[in-house]
C-alpha cells in the first residue's frame, strides 16, 4: 500500500511538472497576406521561426518586437502575451507589452505589466517613468505624483 501511494505521489508530481512546463496558449497565427508587402517582408523570418519553435519565448518575443516596430499594437500585445506565458519572469516582455498597451490607450493594463516588470528590474528608470505616466493616464494622480516626485529627487 505504501509503495502504491509513493508511486501515486510520484505520478502526480510528474504530471503537475509536465503541465506546468506546457504552454498555456497556442503559437500566434498571422495571416501574412493581410499585411502590406514591406511589413510582410519583415515579419516572414520571425514568424517562420515561431512556427518552428512555438514554445521559445525569445522567438515569440522577437515576432512581437517586429509587430511593435510596425505599430501593429493589438497583434504585438497578443504576441507579447504569448511570450509572457512562456517566460513570466522576463522583464522585456512585460515592459514592451506595457508600451504596446499604452499605445492602445489601456493604461490600467499597462500599469499591471509595468509593476510586473519593475518587480524583475526595479532599478530600470524608464519603466518607473512609464509607470508614473500610465498611472496619470489611468487617473491615479496621487500615486503618479509620488513616483514622479521620487524620480525628481
Amino acid at each position: 500500500m505504501l509503495l502504491t501511494l509513493q508511486r501515486l505521489v510520484v505520478a502526480l508530481t510528474l504530471t503537475s511538472s509536465v503541465s506546468a512546463v506546457q504552454p498555456s496558449a497556442q503559437a500566434p497565427k498571422l495571416s501574412l497576406d493581410a499585411y502590406p508587402p514591406e511589413i510582410r517582408k519583415d515579419l516572414a523570418r520571425p514568424y517562420e521561426n515561431v512556427r518552428l519553435h512555438p514554445d521559445d519565448p525569445n522567438a515569440v518575443g522577437s515576432l512581437a518586437r517586429v509587430l511593435h516596430a510596425w505599430e501593429q499594437w493589438e497583434t504585438a500585445h497578443e504576441v507579447y502575451t504569448r511570450a509572457i506565458s512562456l517566460a513570466p519572469t522576463s522583464f522585456d516582455w512585460h515592459y514592451l507589452d506595457a508600451c504596446a498597451l499604452d499605445r492602445l490607450a489601456r493604461p490600467q493594463d499597462a500599469v499591471a505589466h509595468l509593476r510586473d516588470a519593475l518587480k524583475i528590474r526595479p532599478e530600470y528608470v524608464a519603466a518607473r517613468v512609464r509607470l508614473a505616466d500610465a498611472l496619470l493616464s489611468a487617473g491615479q494622480l496621487g500615486e503618479s505624483r509620488t513616483i514622479f516626485a521620487a524620480l525628481a529627487s
